[in-house]
């Protein structure tokens, strides 16, 4: 068999042995899944998903510090100001949707801070200074307590984040534009910290053909990639297209029906309870079929 023969004997039975669903699990290269609960940042959830995975970190990146450094150019900046006018809940102080391909940039060319300096599922952790009582809010509530803490200089509380005290809060505060805010918290958390990777080419393709194929083409060597795609379907066996979310695929198995499956990696925590079948649910990651992802997937983002 002469070698012209052999290499395109062996093209074609890779392409076709990928076809054929050969099974891809990428869910050790990733942290523990996370929660965004109230919050929209479901992309920036994903951008640091997809940059462990491609970078092969052993650190886990903070979601909520990819959210807030996109926030600061544009058009986080342009979102600042349209966000509350579309609707009462975003006016919390802080954007929160984005572009995940700008919002991976904006981030490694800051630094990467670890997910431990600046946790991502839960908000701060609220403290009198008097008592020492306690309590952790989510997010979006955490936000806009601590700009009301701000404008009222109410310095008899204050939000912890690790390492930080009510002095190091304090004085962020002090030296903080309403704008600057939680940029600056996630500067003093992550100061002396942050991972530094170089900058690689990305890609993003907007209402893709066939965007299972481009998935393919990623799992195929190792890298995951992830969709911009309506995920109604999820909760509502007859919901349309509606809900728009970002996840990272984390794999690719031969289905019971004989479709391929996609390994969905959810941002809503590690419970399966409201997922509707067919769809199966492994701790927070979940298995949905070709058909489905090409007919409901909208953008696709990947490292090239």
């Amino acid at each position: 068999m002469s070698k012209v023969v052999l290499l395109v004997c062996l093209f074609l039975s890779s392409s076709l042995w990928a076809k054929l669903c050969r099974p891809v699990d990428l869910r050790a290269d990733f942290g523990p899944v996370r929660d965004q609960k109230e919050t929209y940042w479901c992309y920036a959830f994903s951008a640091s998903d997809l940059i462990q995975q491609h970078f092969k970190l052993k650190k886990q990146i903070s979601a909520v510090d990819v959210a807030f450094t996109y926030n600061q150019g544009f058009p986080g900046s342009w979102h600042r100001v349209l966000a509350p006018l579309i609707s009462p809940k975003f006016n919390s102080g802080e954007p929160e949707t984005g572009f995940i391909k700008l919002a991976i940039k904006r981030v490694i060319a800051r630094g990467l801070c670890p997910e431990s300096l600046f946790p991502s599922s839960r908000g701060a952790l609220k403290i009198n200074r008097e008592t020492g009582e306690s309590v952790a809010l989510g997010w979006r509530e955490s936000i806009k307590e601590m700009h009301e803490l701000k404008r009222l200089s109410l310095r008899d509380e204050y939000f912890s984040f690790p390492g930080m005290d009510w002095a190091a809060f304090w004085t962020v505060l002090d030296n903080s534009s309403d704008k600057k805010l939680m940029y600056n918290l996630a500067t003093w958390a992550c100061e002396g910290h942050r991972i530094q990777v170089p900058q690689a080419s990305l890609k993003t393709v907007y209402l893709p053909s066939n965007a299972a194929m481009l998935l393919d083409q990623q799992l195929n060597r190792g890298e995951s990639a992830a969709i911009d795609y309506f995920s109604a379907f999820m909760y509502d066996q007859n919901a349309k297209k509606e809900d728009l979310h970002t996840s990272v695929i984390a794999g690719r198995r031969m289905g019971e029906a004989g479709e391929c499956e996609y390994l969905i990696r959810n941002t809503y925590g590690t419970d399966c309870s409201e997922y509707v079948p067919p769809y199966q649910c492994e701790n927070g990651y979940l298995w949905v079929s070709e058909s489905v992802i090409n007919r409901m997937t909208v953008g696709v983002t990947f490292f090239k």
